[in-house]
């Protein structure tokens, strides 16, 4: 099975203009890119949770994420390979996890490349 990490990190890195939570759904975009996703997520930094996508704060935690940009992308799991790690530049990660079969995100990319998880496929 080809992981997307295989694809996309080729169009790293990814440069965010605005990131917006509105419960379920999580949006990402950049110049000529975007992420959607109905997952579950939290931020990570230097190996301390920082916020989950139910906390309080969530919208206001975000915002750290804006001013920065995605340098890389990694697998969650390696035994369910489509949720992605997003790890920007100013250290800070974005873990989601697919909690339900439905396509919890989609990816498009500016080379017209649209990604869409099936964790049930």
């Amino acid at each position: 099975m080809i992981k997307i990490t295989e694809y996309v990190n080729k169009s790293l890195p990814l440069y965010l203009e605005t990131i917006e939570w509105d419960d379920p759904s999580l949006t990402i975009i950049g110049k000529e890119w975007s992420f959607y996703s109905l997952s579950s997520w939290r931020i990570v930094y230097e190996n301390k949770l920082i916020c989950g996508c139910y906390d309080k704060e969530a919208t206001d935690k975000l915002k750290l994420l804006e001013s920065s940009y995605i340098e890389n992308i990694w697998i969650q799991s390696n035994f369910l390979t489509v949720d992605p790690v997003f790890i920007f530049a100013n250290e800070y990660i974005l873990e989601l996890f697919s909690t339900t079969y439905l396509e919890p995100w989609i990816f498009r990319l500016s080379s017209k490349d649209v990604y869409v998880a099936s964790p049930s496929a």
